[in-house]
């Protein structure tokens, strides 16, 4: 878009008087004139730009879809666009062919589009054995090809695109590696190559812990070659099926750690060829949590023991209740209703007998006064927001500005803010206090975005959230809705006439700056007065390219609803009455002057969303006031 932009702005500056009827550098015979008729591009695509210079409306296309075009349409002038090639995932050359179109003067400009193919294209150049076997590698390839290799254990038969690759069996304790080299079949240059790597005997556990009760864990071998398993700890049972060997242990009634190793071996000659670490915890006595805290409310949490100790629990705290399942302790306590924090202390002991096995501790925090969320946002409208209040004590809830209402709920405190219509932020506190001695507990802040609409001198504005914190108008200067066009003006003229032609142009041929705010020149500063004056190209650029625009219809009148990034927006009405009724597109003059014959404008239509270009300055166009 931007590129595009320069473009028509650096045509517009050498426009004549009449020149927007017209193609630039072309006659009338010639019609369509590309600036190249081929392209070449290798195997991994690109870009490359086109120039069109054209005396009517035309139209893009391509047969191919891997061939995309930046501007499928166009109308007459010169229009810069680019042409992208996707990379050729094939081993074969492929060509497309781009049409410029007109039907009616029954004119098509061919351009010619070639890729090169790639040399070659592998489905994998990575291959991992781990066992005796085969696999089959596809090649494609522009060329013929061959496959060599210099390790005596591996195998390649070639099958037209297909290279089966066959390992034998890996009878040494060490990985082993070899590389494949795929060349051309007449001149040995090499295309690609193939990584091979065959293991010899791996363990996916290489160490086992288990707790100290029963239990079984697996250990899987990846390997082909024979091989048994052994352990001399009496507590340990192995079970091998396939390669996959079950290791059990007893439980363990002892009060220390045990160890033991598996090793493997060959089955036919017995040497080890691997081992894997036993370890077993020892019987003993963990509480898992050791300090539980509660908040106010009643409330339960639980406490998983790991023993295998026969034990029981008690509480001195007639606030606290326990219930022993399993080794599993539910620990319940009731409401703290004290302003203080409260403590216990449960004591686990060994069951028939007064041994202290472990302590837990308990704390309940004391009755607080919490409210959620701490602050609060509104927007400029008025609304609403809920307070959550997490307390057991009485409160009230007041405020110290007049736009604010509190109305409280139960457990709740309902904010209410006005309207704000002012250009400010205004803020303000809900302070909420005990009922009972009025002391204050909390407060929460509170803050209103300043007005995101509102009237300026008697017109009304929006604030669509832009950079610049620009104001725009809702209507044109003339209109009374934002459906309305409103008056035309020549550009840097404050009054309308009856017909706009070059012959009664006041600023056409004047060496003039930017007229914003000149209330000579400019329409919107003289029939509005205050701060509203005619947008700047920047600014007009700001509206396009920050702001979401969608084509829609409001009250009957087409046109585009202008949405900015803070989710307000305004209308800009395209009823084809830019230059009274003469073309299907509506235009905005901005206060930036074009050379000394025009000035910039903003164009909308059906088919484009809004284009900053020139225009000269006697033509009647609309004018969308901002102001700050």
């Amino acid at each position: 878009m931007k590129t595009f932009l320069k473009y028509l702005l650096l045509v517009a500056a050498v426009i004549v008087p009449g020149a927007c009827e017209q193609s630039v550098g072309l006659e009338e015979n010639e019609v369509i004139v590309v600036s190249q008729e081929s392209f070449e591009y290798g195997c991994d695509g690109g870009s490359d730009n086109l120039v069109i210079n054209s005396y009517c409306d035309w139209s893009a296309s391509c047969d191919e879809s891997w061939v995309k075009i930046e501007h499928l349409t166009g109308e007459k002038g010169i229009v810069e666009t680019k042409i992208t090639v996707e990379s050729n995932p094939a081993t074969k050359e492929r060509t497309a062919v781009i049409s410029i179109k007109n039907e009616q003067y029954e004119i098509d400009r061919k351009i010619n589009i070639a890729q090169e193919p790639r040399s070659v294209i592998m489905e994998d150049n990575l291959v991992k054995f781990i066992t005796e076997q085969s696999k089959t590698v596809k090649i494609e390839s522009a060329v013929p090809w061959k496959a060599e290799c210099e390790a005596s254990w591996l195998t390649l038969v070639k099958d037209g695109n297909n290279l089966k690759i066959t390992v034998q069996k890996n009878l040494f304790l060490q990985p082993r590696t070899a590389t494949i080299n795929v060349k051309r079949a007449d001149n040995n240059e090499i295309l690609s190559t193939i990584e091979v790597v065959q293991s010899y005997f791996a363990l996916q556990q290489s160490k086992l812990d288990f707790k100290l009760g029963a239990s079984t864990q697996n250990v899987t071998v990846e390997t082909d070659i024979p091989w048994v398993a052994e352990c001399k700890e009496s507590w340990v049972t192995l079970v091998k099926n396939g390669n996959v060997l079950s290791v059990s242990v007893k439980e363990n009634y002892l009060l220390e750690e045990r160890e033991a190793t598996i090793n493997f071996k060959r089955a036919d000659n017995g040497d080890i060829l691997g081992f894997v670490e036993l370890s077993q915890g020892k019987s003993s006595f963990l509480i898992q949590q050791t300090a539980l805290n509660f908040g106010t409310t009643a409330s339960v949490q639980n406490v998983i023991v790991e023993t295998n100790i026969p034990w029981v629990a008690d509480c001195a705290a007639s606030w606290v209740t326990l219930v022993k399942n399993g080794n599993n302790l539910s620990v319940s306590v009731s409401e703290n209703t004290l302003l203080e924090e409260r403590v216990a202390t449960i004591v686990v002991k060994r069951s028939g007998s007064n041994d202290i096995l472990g302590y837990v501790q308990i704390k309940q925090t004391k009755t607080d006064f919490a409210v959620f969320p701490s602050t609060l946002d509104f927007k400029d409208i008025k609304s609403d927001k809920v307070l959550a209040v997490y307390t057991n004590i009485s409160w009230r809830a007041e405020c110290n500005a007049s736009w604010v209402t509190c109305i409280p709920n139960g457990n709740s405190l309902t904010v209410t803010v006005e309207r704000n219509e002012n250009r400010t932020e205004r803020k303000a506190v809900v302070v909420f206090k005990r009922i009972d001695n009025g002391a204050v507990l909390t407060s929460v802040d509170v803050t209103q975005a300043i007005a995101t609409t509102g009237s300026v001198n008697g017109y009304d504005f929006v604030d669509l959230g832009l950079s610049s914190g620009l104001l725009w108008a809702t209507c044109n200067v003339g209109a009374s809705e934002p459906e309305e066009n409103g008056d035309y003006y020549a550009w840097g003229e404050t009054s309308v006439k009856s017909s706009y032609t070059l012959d009664n142009s006041l600023t056409q041929g004047m060496s003039l700056g930017d007229i914003s705010a000149n209330h000579s020149y400019d329409a919107a500063a003289s029939k509005w007065g205050s701060t509203w004056r005619m947008p700047k190209e920047k600014e007009m650029e700001e509206l396009l390219f920050e702001c979401d625009w969608a084509w829609t219809t409001q009250n009957g009148v087409n046109g585009y609803k202008v949405t900015g990034p803070n989710g307000n927006s305004i209308f800009l009405p395209n009823d084809g009455a830019g230059m009274q009724g003469q073309y299907s597109s509506s235009y905005y003059w901005t206060s930036s002057p074009n050379g000394n014959q025009g000035a910039v404008t903003l164009s909308v239509s059906a088919a484009y969303n809004g284009l900053v270009s020139a225009a000269n300055r006697f033509f009647g166009y609309c004018i969308r006031p901002v102001c700050k």
